[in-house]
């Protein structure tokens, strides 16, 4: 891969499904926030007169930002991918990038879909640094503490990404291992 930059992305009906239906919750987070202010002002005004407050003002303290972060992690479950000669750049909260080198990916492993009768449908990209919300996603499909990128059959070349992967993983063991013994 000389010099060589090649794109994987998700087809336009994946991509809006997930942008569509991922979003909706981050915008009903943000939607709620002015809400959340009076309710925060409600909250401390009942403080400060000595009273406690209600349960339900207490629990919708916390409905905005559970709603955002759940969200955002959604939103990080489809991530378009750009892989050069030195490292990957991986879309992250729609608009973002996040440059990822290839000394930084530590494994990639299939990721088991209940249910699923295809065993490699999903695989998993462990990385040593990306958001919190990867980090979330790691954390919840039982990958560690280190933040994860998913990526599924719907990517584009979605093989020869796996084995892109793959072969950097293994150059980067085969170096390390130079390194430990020299």
């Amino acid at each position: 891969m000389e010099n060589k930059m090649q794109r994987y992305r998700y087809s336009l009906p994946v991509a809006l499904w997930s942008a569509g239906i991922h979003s909706i919750f981050v915008l009903t987070g943000i939607a709620v926030l002015p809400k959340w202010v009076r309710t925060v002002f409600s909250v401390l005004s009942t403080l400060l007169s000595h009273a406690v407050p209600g349960q339900e003002e207490l629990g919708f303290l916390w409905a905005p930002w559970v709603s955002i972060l759940v969200g955002a992690t959604l939103l990080s479950l489809y991530t378009e991918v750009i892989v050069t000669e030195k490292g990957m750049r991986a879309r992250v909260l729609l608009f973002f990038w996040k440059f990822i080198p290839w000394k930084d990916v530590l494994g990639i492993t299939v990721t088991p879909i209940p249910g699923s009768s295809d065993p490699s449908r999903m695989r998993c990209v462990q990385v040593r640094r990306l958001t919190f919300f990867h980090r979330i996603l790691g954390i919840c499909y039982l990958a560690g503490i280190h933040p994860v990128l998913f990526i599924n059959k719907h990517i584009e070349d979605y093989e020869g990404l796996v084995e892109v992967i793959e072969e950097h993983i293994e150059q980067n063991q085969l170096s390390a291992d130079d390194t430990g013994s020299g």
